[in-house]
């Protein structure tokens, strides 16, 4: 299993050698620098490992519409087919898609995907 520290620790070792080629090229090279496409690597990594590792409860700003988010109360991932922000309600579907109903925000209760330990 690839756990979050083993994610960071290939981070730092591929912005390490972002460093080592962006160096090595400017001390040799006058062309432009191909060491630009960690850049991109470098922040879609990052952001795969706070999505991955990191999931903190939604708040009602957090959710759109046709969104999947697990929902701690009912113990299985609903679907969102609507926010009313000035009511603090929210429109959802369970997992099979054939009803939906509508309730009250609560905090603390929905996430992007279910909780682990």
């Amino acid at each position: 299993m690839i756990t979050r520290e083993k994610c960071e620790q290939a981070y730092i070792d591929l912005e390490i050698s972002r460093e080592v080629l962006k160096r090595a090229l400017e001390s040799n090279c006058e062309l432009i620098n191909p060491a630009n496409i960690f850049d991109k690597a470098l922040v879609t990594f990052a952001r795969l490992i706070h999505e991955h590792f990191d999931n903190p409860p939604l708040v009602i700003d957090d959710l759109k519409m046709d969104q999947e988010v697990y929902d701690e109360s009912l113990d299985e991932t609903v679907l969102v087919l609507g926010v009313d922000k000035q009511k603090n309600s929210i429109l959802l579907s369970r997992f099979d898609r054939k009803s939906y109903f509508e309730c009250e925000f609560e905090t603390d209760r929905y996430y992007r995907r279910k909780k682990h330990g």
